[in-house]
C-alpha cells in the first residue's frame, strides 16, 4: 500500500460514489490522503453518497494545516457547501477518527444534528507515546517508520529502522537511500529526493496535530470499529474517553493497517459501517 502515485485537482471533499439520500463524508488519514475509503465502496453498497475528505496541501503544494482544530474548522465549512443542514454522517480512519469528532463537536456547537460518528480504529495517543515521540528539529524514528511505510513499503520500513547503514544516516542521506534503492527493487512510485524532502516536512507536521491535540468531550453518539487482531487495544478506551454520547464498539477483522487494505477485511468493514448507518 502506497500513496505515492495517486494525483488529485484542488479541493479538499471529492465525491467518490454518488448514491440515496445520505451523505457520507470521510476524513482523510494522518498521510493527509482519503483514497482509502474508495475501498470501503463495495462492501457500503450504493445505499448512500460518500465523499473523501483530502488534507488540503495533499499532492498539491504540500503544506500542513497547523493543528486539528484548524482542520475541522475548515472540513465544516466545506461539507457544509454540499450538504447545509444535518444530520450529518461523518466517518473517520486512524488519525481521521480524531478530526471526524473535533468537527462532529463544533457541527453541534453550532446547532446542527449529527449521527453517531464512524471512528475507524482511531489512535489517541498515550502520555507515554508522546513523550517517547518527543518531536525535535531532527524528525524521530515514528516519523521515518511512517514516512516510508505509506510511501514506500510497511515491512520495508520496519526493516530499515532495524539496519545501522540506515539509522545512521542524516536526514539528506536517509533521502537519497530510499529514492535510490527504492528505484532499485521498485518499490514506491516517488524517487525524486526533493519532492521526497518535501513530503517528509509535511508528514511530520501532519503528526505533530495528531499527537498534540488535546481535545475537550465530545458531545456526540460514537461507533468504534476496532481492529481484533491488535495485540493491545488501550487505545480503544482513550479514545471513548472523549466521547459524550453513547458508544458502539465493532470488532472488525485485522490489524490497524491490513482491516483496510486486506481484500477481504474491508468488504466486511464496508458492510458492517453499512449496517451500522442503517440500524442508528
Amino acid at each position: 500500500m502506497s500513496f505515492s502515485n495517486e494525483t488529485r485537482t484542488p479541493g479538499s471533499v471529492v465525491c467518490f460514489q454518488r448514491g440515496g439520500n445520505r451523505q457520507l463524508f470521510c476524513v482523510h488519514v494522518a498521510t493527509g490522503s482519503a483514497y482509502c475509503y474508495k475501498n470501503l465502496l463495495a462492501g457500503l453498497g450504493s445505499a448512500c453518497t460518500v465523499h473523501g475528505i483530502y488534507a488540503p496541501g495533499f499532492g498539491l503544494d504540500w503544506k500542513a494545516m497547523s493543528c486539528i482544530e484548524e482542520m475541522a474548522t475548515l472540513y465544516v465549512e466545506q461539507i457544509k457547501m454540499l450538504q447545509p443542514t444535518g444530520p450529518y454522517w461523518l466517518c473517520g480512519y486512524s488519525m481521521g477518527g480524531m478530526v471526524a469528532l473535533e468537527m462532529a463537536k463544533l457541527l453541534v456547537q453550532s446547532g446542527n444534528l449529527v449521527k453517531p460518528v464512524i471512528v475507524v480504529d482511531a489512535r489517541y495517543p498515550s502520555e507515554e507515546e508522546r513523550s517517547s515521540c518527543e518531536f525535535t528539529d531532527q524528525e524521530p524514528d515514528y516519523i521515518w517508520r511512517f514516512f516510508i511505510g505509506a510511501y514506500f513499503d510497511w515491512d520495508w520500513s520496519e526493516k530499515l529502522l532495524e539496519t545501522k547503514e540506515f539509522t545512521k544516516l542524516g536526514r539528506s542521506g536517509r533521502l537519497w537511500y530510499l529514492a535510490t534503492e527504492g528505484r532499485k527493487m521498485n518499490i514506491g512510485r516517488m524517487w525524486d529526493v526533493d519532492k521526497l524532502a518535501t513530503i517528509l516536512s509535511f508528514q511530520d507536521t501532519m503528526l505533530r496535530t495528531h499527537f498534540e491535540y488535546r481535545p475537550g468531550v465530545c458531545p456526540v453518539d460514537v461507533g468504534f470499529f476496532y481492529a481484533n487482531e491488535e495485540s493491545d487495544h488501550s487505545y480503544v478506551a482513550r479514545v471513548l474517553s472523549l466521547v459524550g454520547g453513547r458508544s458502539k464498539l465493532i470488532s472488525c477483522a485485522g490489524r490497524h493497517i491490513s482491516m483496510f487494505f486486506d481484500n477481504e477485511n474491508v468488504l466486511q468493514l464496508g458492510r458492517k459501517i453499512g449496517s451500522f448507518m442503517e440500524t442508528s
